[in-house]
């Protein structure tokens, strides 16, 4: 019997659009996760998987929806992330309201900024997991959630593989980008990000999931692809596709295991 894999989607803004074409491919041969954990776009994407829409109904939602829209400059609020158009954009897509209502188990990561601690989150308010985790230093302001106040951990750990259960098949998605040097002639928002992630790739977690755990990582290719860049988002989705082809036979072999 084929068994059900824990799917991993990591971080990366507009690159985690390839999210959608790696769980077209997977659908195309009937492989559906048991569990799905995502980081920050990946939190995003796999909210809406797990509430039950296929990978095509992700991609016209995608398609109808205006994401470059999010990204407005308010600096004098600390964001340059639509925070409300994104909570809106959650109430419009979802039919879960709560973690528990999902129809796939989810759990999304965020960073706690105080403790330097990654939280998990798979219960309460779908909104209140998905957006702190989004919520990237520079563009958003954290989250505070509690007595915590959270931000993208994608930043220490952008494909959380190792937050699968021991012993079960684990497919990840690597979307991370190779971002640029920066120059006289780049923006404030790409110097910001070129920080953080040159933060990431030096002390990030590599993705891993917990020894002795059958594991594939599917990293789609998407060249220089800037993680604001929402524009053709077509292309986007057809190079997850392409990774998840390319090691579609590998994957179902580990689940026939």
């Amino acid at each position: 019997m084929r068994e059900k894999p824990t799917i991993v989607l990591g971080s990366g803004g507009s690159r985690g659009l390839a999210h959608i074409g790696v769980l077209k491919v997977l659908e195309e041969h009937g492989i559906r996760p048991q569990r799905i954990i995502g980081s920050s776009m990946g939190a995003l994407i796999g909210a809406l998987y797990a509430d039950g829409k296929s990978a095509t109904e992700l991609e016209e939602i995608v398609k109808s929806t205006k994401l470059m829209n999010f990204f407005q400059i308010k600096f004098y609020q600390g964001n340059i992330l639509d925070r409300e158009k994104i909570r809106i954009f959650l109430r419009e897509n979802l039919e879960a309201k709560t973690f528990e209502e999902l129809k796939i188990p989810l759990t999304v990561t965020a960073l706690d900024v105080n403790t330097g601690k990654v939280v998990k989150i798979n219960k309460g308010p779908v909104e209140e997991g998905v957006i702190p985790s989004i919520s990237l230093p520079g563009l958003l302001k954290p989250y505070k959630k509690n007595d915590a106040y959270l931000i993208d951990a994608g930043i220490v750990n952008p494909v959380p593989m190792n937050l699968s259960r021991k012993g079960r098949v684990v497919i990840g998605v690597n979307v991370s980008p190779d971002l640029k040097d920066v120059n006289e002639h780049s923006t404030l928002t790409e110097i910001i990000l070129k920080a953080v992630y040159t933060v990431q790739s030096r002390y990030s977690r590599k993705p891993r999931p917990k020894e002795n755990t059958p594991h594939i990582i599917l990293k789609p290719y998407l060249g220089s692809r800037r993680i604001l860049d929402f524009r053709n988002e077509k292309s986007i989705i057809k190079a997850g596709e392409e990774a998840a082809r390319e090691k579609i036979s590998e994957i179902l072999s580990l689940l026939e295991k």
